[in-house]
């Protein structure tokens, strides 16, 4: 299997994916997003604990967008600090690299064909990219979580949170030539959601992990079953992570021609998909995932 990076943001859902991504991973690059640039590093540390793996090294990077606006962060969605309003002690003697984390993306794809899961704005692999454009050129696979490929956004009507945060970023990535995966919020609200039934199953796994899921996502269940209507909480990025490791839990996917909008009043964010036959494709688009299988591998990461 090709090395496996994560770029995150640091909030519940992505800890979730960190805790599943975790026996794979390499390294860690965060950027700003949910909440600022050093609480992220913050969470990817403590969430890193949690699994076991103190000895991956962690990158800190972008603090603003790609054209330098401030994050909107999402306090009522993960809670105060994004791990559900809860605070955490760092462990001892850990802490960001001093490389910035685009630095260390072109570093680390540099050699080796590498899997790079995107739970974020993409600001960082932008920016690596803006500085060593070749690196579109290397064996990168970009599974990212990002957009809503059926015009149903979380952020606004139409948009995805990520791609919202960082468009030109979003845009940039997609753009690039690199082989970029979309999976996007559409993928999650259908077919990674934890309901009442799944959440029972993985507290009864009860190891630390398990019982740390169920404690950073509860201000998130609230919030997707008060706000969105969902008969429980979403996992987007641990769908991602799904799709970077089991490729196989994919059950509908192809590929399109795909823009990301950066300067409309009601449609900036907004990934938009070309369905029309005879446009060269830029991206796979995920449209579904199969949710047994996807439970499966989670329970499974979880120790259950």
């Amino acid at each position: 299997m090709a090395a496996l990076i994560i770029d995150t943001d640091g909030a519940s859902d992505d800890a979730v994916a960190l805790l599943w991504a975790a026996p794979e991973l390499v390294a860690v690059t965060v950027t700003g997003g949910v909440v600022p640039v050093d609480q992220a590093v913050h969470n990817v540390l403590v969430t890193l604990h949690v699994a076991g793996r103190d000895d991956v090294p962690v990158f800190a990077g972008a603090a603003r967008s790609l054209l330098g606006r401030p994050f909107e962060e999402a306090a009522d969605v993960h809670g105060a600090g994004g791990l559900g309003g809860l605070r955490f002690d760092a462990p001892a003697g850990r802490a960001a690299m001093a490389e910035p984390a685009a630095d260390a993306l072109d570093r680390l794809t540099a050699d080796a064909p590498v899997t790079l899961v995107t739970l974020g704005p993409m600001t960082n692999l932008a920016t690596a990219l803006a500085r060593r454009p070749s690196l579109a050129t290397r064996p990168v696979t970009v599974i990212a979580m990002a957009g809503a490929q059926d015009a149903v956004g979380n952020h606004t009507a139409v948009a995805e949170y990520n791609v919202w945060c960082d468009p030109e970023a979003a845009s940039a990535v997609v753009a690039s030539g690199l082989d970029v995966t979309l999976v996007g919020w559409d993928v999650s609200r259908r077919d990674a959601v934890i309901g009442d039934a799944e959440r029972a199953r993985l507290a009864a796994i009860g190891t630390g992990p398990a019982r740390f899921l169920g404690r950073v996502t509860e201000a998130l269940e609230r919030f997707c079953r008060e706000q969105q209507g969902l008969p429980g909480y979403d996992l987007p990025d641990a769908a991602a992570v799904a799709v970077a490791l089991d490729p196989g839990v994919v059950t509908r996917s192809s590929r399109h021609r795909v823009g990301v909008e950066t300067g409309g009043r009601l449609t900036r964010g907004m990934t938009v998909v070309d369905h029309r036959a005879g446009t060269e494709p830029n991206a796979t688009v995920v449209w579904a995932i199969d949710h047994a299988r996807f439970m499966d591998g989670l329970a499974g990461a979880l120790g259950g």
